[in-house]
């Protein structure tokens, strides 16, 4: 019976060592993708050293609230004559802001390639696994709480959120070379920054927050290329 069952303990060594092997590939792994992420973390970081250095040489940050969060860099516009009650086109200061800010992002470090400065061990892995360096500019447009009147055209205010989104993309995109990377979207009276219900508050409501985000993301169908070890 012994000699009958003796391959199961043979059996048992090969898939344990299996086992230790796919976990050792897990952890490697994962410690690589740690190191992408931090990598992308010191660069976003030095955006934002840059265009706060930008906004204030520029007096651009009497306008725009830079912040460095979680999913990127963001700019606020804090302008109460933003737009008037109902439109989407920018007031002629707010669309000279926008156009100077086109020109100081078009410098922004995450929207250079990155290939150059990326270390040899993560560029390696970089390209071993077809990961590649995305960066987007999402502007996000806002409105007050006051109801569209449904005969108007802009139909409600989350289609004049977006229309609000799309002046200012015109404007950025017409004036630097940032069009590849700007999206836009819509998100009506859902994010107020102001609740009370005064003109004040409800002007500064009426407005674009422009989110920079960058990272790498794997290429789609790809296999991983043994040539770059």
């Amino acid at each position: 019976m012994k000699a009958r069952s003796g391959w199961l303990f043979s059996f048992a060594d090969m898939v344990t060592l299996l086992i230790t092997f796919f976990i050792m590939m897990i952890v490697l792994n994962k410690g690589e993708i740690t190191r992408l992420q931090k990598w992308s973390e010191v660069q976003l970081d030095r955006s934002y050293d840059h265009l706060s250095q930008q906004l204030n040489a520029t007096a651009l940050d009497d306008m725009f609230v830079l912040q460095r969060e979680t999913k990127g860099l963001t700019l606020d516009l804090r302008h109460p004559e933003a737009f008037v009650r109902g439109g989407y086109a920018l007031e002629k200061p707010v669309a000279d802001g926008f156009e100077k800010l086109a020109g100081l992002l078009e410098n922004l470090p995450v929207l250079a390639s990155p290939h150059d400065d990326l270390p040899p061990a993560i560029r390696r892995y970089v390209e071993k696994e077809h990961y590649k360096w995305v960066a987007a500019i999402r502007i996000e447009g806002h409105t007050d709480q006051s109801r569209i009147d449904p005969r108007s055209a802009l139909r409600n205010n989350w289609f004049l959120s977006s229309m609000r989104a799309q002046s200012v993309r015109t404007v950025m995109a017409e004036n630097s070379t940032l069009a590849p990377w700007l999206a836009i979207s819509g998100y009506g009276a859902q994010r107020p920054i102001r609740f009370e219900k005064s003109a004040e508050a409800q002007a500064l409501n009426r407005r674009v927050t422009l989110t920079i985000s960058a990272g790498f993301e794997k290429e789609r169908g790809k296999e991983p290329n043994p040539e770059s070890d």
